[in-house]
Order: structure tokens, then sequence, then C-alpha cells
């Protein structure tokens, strides 16, 4: 489809102007082991909040429409990454079904981001639905979400729903409840076999716990274009491995969805 080449040939053309966002993000995503030893970090051990939901005869999916872009942008902070498809980032709207038609729907755990994304919800004359302080994950439920409060220039970009989370950790683990939202349900009942389905993961972690349920279930042939940032496996609640990580990717691949190397503007 044209607009999955123009989403793949301007996510390369960008890559050069994001090194930098890459290089701090590096310098945050170190082995955790290393983190211990220059911070003297400590790591706490870490369970599930829920179990993978992939599939449900309760899933209402939608009502028939004219086809569109849908962008789910999951670890959405105040909007940047939306305005960044909007600039044509993840391909050209122009070239969305029906005339460059989009929506996106926006997902953010932190507090902190509920009122620019309520502002940019409010203006969008319908074509953004924002979730705010909700995280999203594998499964419907609530639990802790750990704040980072010491990256302000980063916009808080190091906030985790694991305990081990290096920023959190600086930030002296303070935390909110948050409800969750299963981002595979999600994708059911929002989007259509003819929609074309961008996916954008900057979660700190909940990446390897969403992946692996997402690539097992019905519902990962409606994505077309996944961009995630991957963190350190220790993050993760679910304490999956990286033979668990690898086959999710793979298998998504197989399936048909494009996984361009990605590294999430925060600023």
């Amino acid at each position: 489809m044209q607009v999955q080449r123009e989403a793949l040939q301007k996510h390369r053309a960008v890559e050069a102007e994001e090194e930098k966002h890459d290089t701090l993000r590096h310098s945050k995503e170190q082995a955790v082991d290393l983190q211990a030893v220059d911070l003297q970090l400590e790591l706490l051990s870490t369970d599930a909040p829920c179990q993978c939901a992939g599939t449900s005869a309760n899933w209402v999916a939608p009502v028939k429409r004219a086809p569109r872009c849908l962008f789910v942008d999951l670890g959405a902070a105040d909007g940047n990454t939306y305005k960044q498809f909007l600039e044509g980032a993840y391909g050209d709207t122009k070239n969305c079904p029906s005339d460059g038609s989009y929506q996106a729907i926006l997902v953010e755990a932190n507090p902190t981001f509920q009122k620019p994304l309520q502002e940019l919800e409010a203006g969008s004359e319908g074509r953004v639905k924002s979730f705010a302080s909700t995280a999203a994950y594998m499964c419907e439920g609530s639990t802790n979400f750990f704040l980072d409060t010491v990256d302000v220039k980063e916009n808080f970009w190091g906030s985790s729903l694991s305990p081990n989370a290096r920023d959190v950790q600086r930030s002296g683990r303070k935390k909110v409840t948050v409800p969750l939202m299963n981002i595979v349900k999600l994708i059911a009942e929002n989007a259509l076999p003819e929609d074309f389905v961008i996916v954008k993961m900057d979660i700190e972690g909940s990446e390897w716990d969403i992946l692996p349920c997402l690539s097992k279930s019905p519902v990962a042939s409606l994505v077309d274009a996944l961009y995630v940032e991957k963190h350190v496996r220790e993050w993760s609640l679910a304490n999956s491995t990286d033979a668990d990580y690898e086959t999710a990717i793979s298998t998504l691949q197989a399936r048909g969805v494009a996984t361009p190397e990605y590294s999430s503007p925060s600023l």
C-alpha cells in the first residue's frame, strides 16, 4: 500500500535528525546491572497485574465505514508524536484511504499530560480520542504507575509500570494508581481490515508483555506498521524472555506487520 511505503521512506529520512534522541535514550537504557553499579539501584521482583487477553467474544467490532488511517499512540506524552504523525513522520496523511482520512487514539498513563491531551481531543473535530491517566497493557484492570519526576526537559520520559525503570528509581518510586487498557481489544474495536493501522509504542518496558500477547491474537492481522522503542527486559512485569520478544516480532512480521527500527522523540 502506498501509505505504508511512504511511512517507511519518511521514517528512514528522519532517522538522522532523530540521532540526538537515540543518543540520549541509549544512555538511559544501559543494562540494569550497570545501572545498579553506577546508581546503586535495587531491582524488585514483579508480577503482571493481569494475564494476556488476546481475544473475546464480548469485544465489539467497529461499524462499517469508509477506510482510513488509524494512528494508535501508546505513550503519547503531551501529544508530541501525534504532532509528528500530522507532519508526516509516519507517512504523508494525504495518502491515507478515503482522501486522507485518519483518526488518532492517544494513550498516556502519566497524569501530568491529562490536560494537554484533553485539549488536543477537544480541538480535533473528532479526529482524536485521548485516554489520559491510562496505561497501555495486554489486559484490563488497574495497577501502580511509577513517575519519572526528574527528567523535566525530556518530558518525564522514564515513567513506567515497572518499579525497576532507571528514572523511576531516580525519582524515588513515586507512584499513582491507573486503569489498564487492553491494547489488543482497543485495536479490535476500532480498526477495520481496510484501514491502514499504525501503532507507535514507547511504554518503558511494557512492550515486552504486550507484543507476545498481540502476536498470538488474530487481531494482529489488523496492524500494518509497528513502531516500537525497545527497552531493557528487566522492565517487563510478566518476566518475558528475550526469546518471547524475538518470537513475537518474528510472528508479527510473518503476518505482514512492518517493524522498522524506531526511537521515539520525547521533546
